[in-house]
């Protein structure tokens, strides 16, 4: 349509909601500033019910799964077993796409984990 600008949207995402409970609470008063309209929500956390309770009380901010294998510990026992050699913990960036490279980590582990990320997720509201 020429003389009619196109509307511009932009989605800020805030990632790594549920990773501390102070990052969450300053993406949820970001969102209600308007400011952040997107988030990430790690699964694999302590605190995600609380977590989720506190995106309800915020239902213009979209929230999505981040999902993870770098960082705690995961939710499936095949993932935490191909993790024994790092207390059973994802091992950070560097070595979990290494273990991937390798082959220490198959697909199929990572497909298992990520759909219990999503269904912890889901469950969490």
């Amino acid at each position: 349509m020429a003389g009619h600008p196109s509307p511009t949207f932009l989605i800020v995402n805030a990632d790594d909601y549920g990773y501390f409970r102070c990052v969450s609470r300053g993406i949820v008063e970001a969102a209600r500033c308007g400011i952040v309209t997107a988030t990430g929500v790690i699964a694999n956390r302590d605190g995600l019910e609380d977590a989720a309770a506190a995106l309800a009380d915020c239902p213009a901010l979209d929230a999505g799964v981040h999902l993870n294998l770098t960082t705690g510990v995961p939710l499936t026992a095949a993932m935490r077993e191909k993790c024994a050699r790092w207390q059973g913990r994802f091992p950070g960036k560097f070595a979990a796409v290494g273990a991937v490279v390798a082959g220490a980590i198959k697909a199929d582990d990572v497909s298992g984990e990520w759909q219990a990320q999503i269904e912890r997720c889901l469950a969490a509201g």
